[in-house]
């Protein structure tokens, strides 16, 4: 490739990743990827992690809130609407947009698309999909799974490749006991990628 094209390349991959206004609300040691994009009205808390290639963005009139020690791994996809067509299940708070909460992992290449809101210390695993659903506190959701429309009661897991989109399935989710493999996942997921938020927005400070 020669130096013109590397350089249109290089430019047209930066202004892709505009800040629109509002401008998102970064915490002091929350880490954003140079290459991620954060757009809209993003607030992300202490010692977020937002990998290479993911993108988060705020439609107008919605927000995003990413809850202090979780985080968005690679190429994953965060999208805050206000108002997706469908209502969640027995929520009883108003979601606009996307709400994920502490300590909680949206694994590589999955999606959150709002409304929906993921509670604290859960696992969205790699390609799974949340749209307009609540998942409640503690929950694993494997790698490719699909939630939509439904909430999942806390500390269930979502098997691997499974679409839910009934509230009866949900409620029928197997819960996660001692014997459970992946368990743990989320909390070494968490233990790994706080650190890494911390010393990365640590250096960038110190530039």
């Amino acid at each position: 490739m020669s130096a013109v094209r590397r350089t249109l390349a290089v430019a047209l991959l930066l202004s892709s990743f505009a800040w629109a206004d509002p401008a998102p609300k970064l915490s002091a040691s929350a880490y954003v990827d140079p290459h991620a994009s954060a757009i809209g009205e993003v607030t992300a808390g202490a010692r977020v992690f937002i990998a290479p290639c993911s993108s988060i963005r705020a439609t107008p009139g919605a927000t995003v809130v990413i809850g202090d020690d979780s985080s968005v791994q690679d190429g994953a996809v965060v999208v805050g609407t206000a108002d997706g067509g469908l209502r969640i299940a027995d929520l009883k708070t108003d979601v606009k947009g996307v709400r994920i909460g502490r300590r909680t992992t949206v694994g590589a290449q999955a999606q959150v698309q709002g409304p929906a809101r993921v509670g604290d210390g859960v696992f969205v695993g790699m390609r799974a999909f949340v749209f307009n659903a609540e998942v409640a506190d503690g929950c694993v959701i494997e790698p490719g799974a699909t939630v939509m429309g439904v909430r999942v009661p806390p500390g269930r897991y979502v098997p691997a490749n499974l679409v839910v989109i009934d509230q009866d399935a949900a409620e029928a989710l197997p819960k996660i006991g001692a014997d459970y493999p992946f368990r743990e996942v989320n909390e070494r997921m968490v233990t790994t990628y706080a650190r890494m938020a911390e010393e990365y927005s640590r250096k960038n400070r110190e530039k």
